[in-house]
């Protein structure tokens, strides 16, 4: 029977703070045929075309991990040891007491590292350019080791959102009901696009714009905010005019920032006009040539042929009186041919 005892002394937990920020810890047993005396210089710089050069900053991993006899491939589970550090201003960092084998016949292990960064830079129009750089490397485990990182990296843009905010009122100052709402954008290039946008009941809205980021020179924006029918009348021509009250307002944007809030009055305007439709009228037929019957002299408001009532016609074509006909004589050949039969006496049979 095994029996563990704890006995802990102010002396023993200060020797474990002293140790704890100088470097590894090392075990009182290390593993068999292993050694913490190696050295392992980690580098962590982007060469690639456009690359950033040295990653300074960056916070490293090292695991020694036992690997199999056979093939030579990594046990992870077989953890041997850990270590972490921080990459100096050229993106080197040495790590010191890092585990080796002891001697040429003890079982072989493998160093891998890992690497990240996270870097953020403030680009145009006060847009924020996030960087992540990642590396990996390992090497087999020995006393004097270099590792060159193999650098990845992703990037992301992220601009400040830009709105254009306002309150809608009416002459007397006070907020009215809305019936549409529309805000329409052009680029510099001359695109349009168009949107409807909220308006509360206090008449205050906002309008969401395109990230700066998507914008190449400048935008110009314009709203239209219609509210109730004030006014509705009938001109000469039959066309409904209607007249509400409608609030305006126009920007031209060239930089990132949003433009002061403002105050829309709304004034009575015309809005789109209806006009009642008229049918297709019939040709003049022309003084002295043949009329049909019922026709005048002048235009003659004819109904599309889908207001017309559905009559089927039976002589619309002469084909139906002649099916008809056909199916009459046929009828008549039958009888007379039934007709025509004399049955037999019981004395004939």
């Amino acid at each position: 029977m095994h029996q563990k005892i704890r006995v802990v002394t102010a002396l023993a937990m200060g020797a474990v703070l002293a140790l704890a920020g100088v470097g590894p810890v090392l075990a009182v047993d290390p593993p068999a045929g292993v050694l913490f005396d190696g050295t392992v210089t980690v580098s962590f710089v982007d060469s690639s075309d456009g690359g950033v050069g040295p990653l300074a900053g960056a916070t490293v991993t090292m695991q020694a991990v036992r690997t199999g006899p056979a093939d030579g491939g990594v046990i992870q589970d077989d953890l041997i040891q850990e270590l972490k550090g921080t990459t100096d201003a050229q993106g080197k960092l040495v790590l010191t007491e890092v585990a080796r084998p002891d001697g040429a016949d003890a079982p072989p292990f493998q160093l891998q590292v890992i690497a990240s960064l996270e870097r953020t830079v403030e680009g145009e129009n006060g847009c924020v350019n996030s960087f992540s750089y990642f590396g990996s490397g390992d090497a087999p485990a020995a006393a004097d080791v270099t590792i060159e990182l193999l650098v990845g990296a992703t990037s992301s843009e992220e601009c400040p959102s830009l709105s254009i905010a306002g309150r809608a009122l009416d002459a007397d100052g006070q907020p009215f009901p809305v019936v549409s709402a529309e805000a329409s954008i052009t680029d510099a290039n001359g695109d349009v696009s168009s949107s409807p946008f909220p308006v509360d009941q206090g008449g205050r809205f906002e309008v969401p714009l395109p990230s700066w980021s998507d914008i190449s020179a400048r935008i110009d924006v314009s709203v239209t905010i219609i509210g109730p029918k004030i006014e509705t009348t009938t001109d000469a021509e039959g066309c409904v005019v209607t007249t509400s009250i409608v609030a305006r307002g126009a920007w031209q944007l060239s930089d990132p920032e949003p433009p002061a809030p403002v105050t829309l009055t709304a004034k009575p305007e015309i809005t789109p006009t209806v006009c009642g439709t008229t049918g297709t009228p019939e040709p003049v037929e022309k003084a002295g040539g043949p009329k049909s019957p019922g026709a005048e002299d002048g235009p003659r408001v004819t109904l599309p042929p889908t207001d017309r009532a559905g009559i089927l016609s039976p002589t619309t074509d002469g084909t139906g009186g002649n099916v008809v006909g056909l199916a009459l004589l046929i009828l008549f050949s039958t009888v007379a041919a039934a007709s025509a039969v004399v049955p037999l006496s019981r004395r004939g049979r």
